[in-house]
């Protein structure tokens, strides 16, 4: 359509179509950052969930071997 278009005979203002052509082109490249900070968000965000599962887990067989040594010497 574009290959045959005259600016006597294009049923579209090029200038208009130019400007939506940038548009598109500068969302893409938003997009494309978007994705880039996702991503790196998700890592960060990952280590911190591990770090805290770890600390959980501690948590939870230290409590678990305090209760099993005092119940035995209490007994």
């Amino acid at each position: 359509m574009a290959d045959n278009c005259e600016i006597e005979n294009c049923p579209f203002d090029q200038k208009e179509w130019g400007k939506l052509v940038q548009k598109i082109d500068d969302m893409a490249k938003d997009v494309v950052e978007i994705k880039v900070g996702v991503l790196a968000q998700n890592g960060r965000v990952r280590k911190l969930e591990q770090w805290r599962a770890y600390i959980i887990g501690i948590g939870a067989a230290i409590s678990f071997l305090a209760y099993a040594i005092l119940k035995g010497i209490w007994k």
